[in-house]
């Protein structure tokens, strides 16, 4: 076998310098989000979605992604153009959740799906000492459990501002989200670092706001309290709500229990009721 000659060695030396000097910045391209369209480089951006829970379809534009399980909870859709992209997730027994999301170059795009059952567990909570023949629709309370629940109402419950200021007290903090009601509105501020603005607070990732109203003029709000991933809330008006806290289309507010004066407390991480003389705890969440 000849050995290869000194000029056809050059020759592939230079065709694997050319290959490599094409490649290596095509794969530095792609993986920073640019894809070719139409012969020249797009930048892109993607969309990430997390979920609490198993067994939910995940969707972008009615094209499903995937389904969430014990150990996938999200999902991250790159190489998307910039544009606004509808997200779905929907889970059976659930409120269906969506929320449009514009996508811009080299963002990604972050959203949490907020799910909401649509049944709810309600029961009634009384003292008694025989708990035979007590129905799963009741809860039986010792007496000092039921004076703690006496007292924890018997505070003063949030009430609205005569007038909205910057400095008013907050009703309840999170993670440097705060929540205001003021004027019988429920407004939800940011704290912290002005360039560490969450996503949703963001109408567009370069778009954001440091602060944005939960509810406003429909209903009179009087007490408001950050619940799991939400917002739960109560008016004069209407009853108790529970929401999602963020700004971008289309929040999603649910119904917990509709009867005008009703209030709430969360207790030992418990959503309760109080509807006159009578107290209800809330779970199935």
């Amino acid at each position: 076998m000849q050995p290869v000659s000194m000029r056809r060695r050059l020759v592939y030396l230079v065709l694997s310098v050319i290959a490599f000097m094409i490649t290596v910045p095509a794969a530095v391209f792609y993986a920073s989000g640019y894809r070719l369209e139409d012969f020249s480089l797009v930048e892109t951006g993607g969309v990430y979605v997390s979920v609490s829970t198993s067994d939910a379809v995940v969707s972008i534009n009615g094209k499903e992604e995937g389904t969430t399980s014990l150990f996938v909870r999200s999902f991250y859709v790159d190489r998307l153009n910039e544009d606004s992209y509808s997200v779905q997730v929907s889970r059976e027994g659930y409120y269906p959740w969506t929320k449009k999301l514009h996508v811009e170059p080299s963002i990604v795009t972050d959203v949490f799906a907020f799910l909401i059952p649509q049944t709810l567990s309600l029961r009634e909570i009384y003292i008694d000492t025989d708990e035979e023949g007590v129905a799963s629709t009741t809860r039986v309370v010792s007496q000092s459990e039921y004076n703690s629940l006496l007292k924890a109402f018997a505070a003063t419950s949030t009430l609205p501002s005569a007038k909205p200021s910057a400095t008013s007290t907050p009703v309840a903090t999170r993670a440097g989200v705060e929540l205001y009601v003021e004027k019988g509105n429920l407004i939800v501020r940011w704290s912290r670092d002005t360039k560490a603005v969450p996503s949703s607070f963001c109408v567009e990732p370069s778009s954001c706001v440091y602060e944005f109203f939960l509810e406003k003029g429909k209903d009179t709000v009087k007490n408001a309290q950050f619940f799991l991933g939400g917002i739960v809330y109560a008016t004069k008006e209407s009853g108790v709500f529970l929401a999602e806290n963020d700004v971008r289309p289309v929040p999603l507010t649910v119904p917990v229990y509709s009867r005008p004066g009703s209030d709430f407390r969360i207790i030992n991480g418990e959503l309760i009721i109080k509807d006159g003389s009578t107290f209800y705890e809330v779970s199935g969440f």
